[in-house]
């Protein structure tokens, strides 16, 4: 099978022969993994690309003298979705971070407070999802580096400050220099018809946050953020300062992840409802066994099941398809 490498892939393998340091080699070897095509025809490559990465990795760690500086983009996935804070100087991602999380980054009334990545832990139900503040996107101020990471999100929070009178400039200003870096921001219900397919450009789920819903004149630039943006994305009301209307965004996030939780328990005893097993719908007895352990999906013989729709106890095979919520026992 032909590898069919997208002009995206050779843009950032470009990057990397013309790398003159490990920092920016690792970033390009990321992205590279990132967005090259998943399919048998570039196994081969795709292994080449996660050992030299390792390698780098190695040989960075490796070395001695000095204090070795980590690379800005270099985020490892942490539960159940990575998410960026995408927005312009001063538009309350650092606020929102803040309030809906334990972190406490740099926040001030003044532009280009947030200067490095900030990561954090934001929880709905019994998952959480990594949030990570990043700097401005402006014209003045846009790191490289975000690039990387942009192309590894799950999921992107994009941010309008309905307090500034550039509102409309500023998110479109946003939109075309991320157009410009080939990624495209698009709705989280979007689905990708094979013929719509844009090889040279990664496609990103986006929630636009409309921020300060609570200043003066408000609803009128609301308005006008709906008239401009509306059709594209979802726009949800929110106040990073008290996290007034959060609650709604966490729940449709979990939703456009496409993900169901599924809890286990062993005979005779109550499941562990507090860390559920995260997996991509559809999905089946085996996936869940698979994910707990490859060798323990192989030996299994049976599952009982709980769950809305079924009955308590129920013997399914590997093959049943199972729902969020559900509440497996494992029988080998």
């Amino acid at each position: 099978m032909p590898a069919n490498l997208t002009p995206i892939y050779k843009e950032a393998e470009e990057r990397y022969r013309r790398a003159t340091d490990d920092n920016e080699r690792l970033a390009a070897l990321k992205e590279m993994l990132a967005v090259i095509p998943k399919h048998k025809g570039t196994d081969k490559l795709q292994g080449e690309i996660k050992a030299k990465i390792a390698k780098l990795k190695k040989s960075r760690s490796a070395k001695k003298g000095g204090t070795r500086q980590k690379a800005p983009d270099n985020i490892p996935k942490e539960g159940a979705a990575q998410i960026p804070l995408v927005g312009a100087p001063n538009c309350g991602k650092s606020q929102f971070l803040a309030t809906l999380t334990n972190a406490r980054p740099d926040i001030a009334d003044y532009p280009y407070t947030t200067r490095i990545p900030t990561t954090a832990m934001m929880e709905w139900e019994n998952i959480k999802f990594q949030l990570i503040d990043l700097p401005p996107v402006a014209l003045a101020s846009y790191e490289g580096w975000m690039k990387s990471l942009l192309f590894r999100a799950d999921v992107i929070f994009l941010f309008a400050d309905l307090s500034s009178d550039d509102l409309i400039d500023d998110v479109q200003t946003i939109l075309n220099m991320l157009d410009y870096q080939q990624i495209n921001l698009v709705n989280p219900d979007f689905e990708r018809e094979e013929d719509q397919l844009t090889l040279d450009k990664v496609w990103k789920k986006t929630f636009l946050l409309a921020n300060k819903y609570d200043c003066d004149e408000e609803d009128i630039r609301l308005g006008f953020l709906t008239e401009a943006f509306g059709d594209r994305f979802p726009i949800y009301k929110i106040n990073a300062l008290t996290g007034e209307g959060s609650d709604e965004l966490k729940e449709r996030l979990f939703d456009s992840l496409g993900l169901i939780r599924i809890y286990t328990k062993t005979p005779g005893r109550d499941a562990y409802m507090t860390d559920p097993v995260l997996l991509m719908q559809p999905a089946t007895v085996a996936d869940a066994a698979y994910h707990i352990h490859k060798d323990f999906a192989h030996k299994l013989t049976y599952a009982r099941i709980w769950g809305e729709g079924k009955f308590d106890g129920q013997r399914v095979q590997k093959d049943f398809q199972i729902a969020d919520g559900d509440i497996l026992e494992f029988h080998l």
